[in-house]
């Protein structure tokens, strides 16, 4: 046992979920006052290293854990260390949806503090303290499935401080989030690592948050090496550069064809959140949607799917759509990958190339979809709505979980979607989406909706998050 409680360590840890075959001998070592960024590919085990040094496969899952490992002086990998493990660290998992398990933000901060013994009177304080610092003060009271995603995940940070643990790790908490909260949470590394707490940190896209870590690990192959920065530009499959915004494209986008248009449009759950003027697509071409957290972006996708209607004004146009929704979860309905790839409902023909392009089909066809990477069930949801041949596909944050060879598969997909003739319409708050694919861009700001530059858009999102171009 450490006798440093603010103190994470793992030594020659091997860890999997038959064998020990995932995570092969790593090991690193945070103090008070330190952090680790780790970042590789999708699939690379990231999330299974965090689970095993936190006794998590071991006691829950039945996986198997072999090696050391210490966290705030006690040692996870024994039961009755495990147990007393809560009171020492904070942890935001990669899904929210995971993580959430009251009714509404203000329960579910309440019923941490009780069962850390703080009273009622005490914890309603602490609670409404810990979502004013996140922005969510005025959901306190809202039900959490009216919440967006990137409000889940805001929810899921205040939830893992509350308790003001000495340690704290985070498993990509930029998913679903947008740049004013990838700010914030740069903001809560840095005041964390000020007030002496360790920190760990996984993340698909250390290029936002690299400058505020002096050890950075990748993690590939099972092997946890440190990173050295004259080796950036010849790693192919971690986002540690800032991409280029693009150009501005002319008007005359696509065949003319318009396939959505809508005028003087309201969207919400009866009450309007969201206006905008007017909104169109045309046949071939790629619509970024951008904006904060909580500002309509998913709301409008759905009215424009279908399963909301309009509180005012009206969308016409090609009815061919299909609504990918943030959590990639909701579109599994089968016990395979393999099975899900050949639902005999999709198009014959669409239906034929999937599993050509899911790049893990022959190790993971007869793989449970819910036991897949984020990223490969991101990847698995999107290939399931191209099954379905629409013309109109509806992508809520499509990157969100990839590594960069997801990305830039995903970005060659849209091309050749695109290229179909085929139309999408993508909300996002990844300004690589915005520069690499944006044929046009709305951006949502005070409850308005208006069109934008792609260059000045995507210039926006980097500023905002705290990135220097």
């Amino acid at each position: 046992m450490q006798s440093d409680e603010a103190y994470v360590s793992i030594e020659e840890l091997s860890a999997g979920y038959t064998k020990p075959d995932v995570i092969l001998g790593a090991s690193l070592r945070v103090g008070k006052g330190e952090g680790a960024l780790i970042a590789g590919p999708s699939g690379s085990g990231k999330t299974t290293l965090f689970l095993a040094m936190t006794g998590v496969l071991s006691h829950l899952l039945e996986g198997k854990v072999e090696g050391k490992a210490s966290i705030g002086g006690l040692d996870p990998l024994k039961l009755e260390d495990y147990e007393l493990l809560p009171s020492k660290i904070g942890i935001v998992l990669q899904d929210p949806e995971k993580q959430i398990a009251m009714p509404t933000p203000i329960d579910e901060l309440t019923f941490i503090l009780e069962n850390f013994g703080y009273s009622r009177e005490e914890a309603e304080k602490r609670a409404a303290d810990a979502l004013e610092s996140v922005g969510l003060q005025s959901k306190a009271n809202f039900h959490v499935e009216n919440l967006s995603g990137g409000e889940k995940r805001r929810l899921t940070i205040a939830a893992s401080t509350v308790h003001d643990p000495p340690i704290l790790l985070m498993d990509e908490p930029t998913a679903s989030i947008d740049p004013w909260g990838i700010a914030e949470i740069r903001g809560l590394i840095r005041s964390s690592l000020d007030k002496g707490m360790a920190v760990l940190l996984i993340e698909h896209k250390p290029v936002f948050f690299k400058d505020l870590f002096e050890r950075i690990y990748i993690l590939r192959g099972g092997k946890l090496d440190k990173f050295e920065e004259k080796d950036e530009k010849s790693i192919r499959d971690v986002d540690f550069s800032v991409k280029e915004c693009g150009e501005e494209k002319g008007k005359d986008i696509g065949s003319g064809k318009r396939v959505i248009e809508a005028r003087d449009l309201a969207v919400g759950y009866g009450r309007a959140i969201l206006r905008a003027e007017e909104l169109e697509m045309k046949e071939g071409e790629i619509v970024a949607i951008v904006g904060p957290n909580g500002s309509g972006k998913t709301t409008i996708l759905k009215t424009i799917a279908g399963f909301i209607g309009p509180i005012e004004g009206e969308i016409v146009g090609e009815r061919r759509r299909f609504y990918v929704p943030q959590f990639p979860d909701m579109l599994f309905i089968k016990r395979t990958v393999e099975e899900e790839l050949r639902d005999q409902k999709m198009d014959p023909r669409a239906r034929g190339s999937l599993k050509d392009l899911f790049p893990w089909y022959s190790s993971l066809k007869s793989s449970n979809p819910f036991r897949l990477s984020h990223g490969q069930r991101r990847w698995l949801s999107i290939l399931i709505a191209l099954g379905y041949d629409p013309s109109v596909l509806l992508l809520d944050e499509p990157s969100s979980g990839l590594d960069l060879i997801l990305y830039n598969k995903l970005v060659d997909l849209l091309k050749r979607v695109k290229n179909s003739g085929k139309s999408v319409m993508i909300s996002t708050h990844d300004p690589r989406l915005i520069g690499d694919l944006a044929d046009r861009v709305y951006y949502i700001k005070d409850g308005r909706m208006a069109e934008k530059g792609k260059s000045e858009a995507c210039s926006e999102l980097y500023e905002v998050a705290g990135v220097v171009r």
